[in-house]
């Protein structure tokens, strides 16, 4: 019960990660190849 439930909020924190962090990663990167 506590694993599935560990598990779930690990799956949230992924997801929150990556919907937060790897944008602000993404872009910088995105807008120096389109400019070069």
């Amino acid at each position: 019960m506590f694993a599935q439930g560990y598990e779930k909020h690990v799956r949230f924190l992924a997801v929150l990660f990556q919907l937060i962090v790897f944008p602000q990663w993404v872009s910088p990167s995105f807008l120096t190849h389109s400019i070069i």
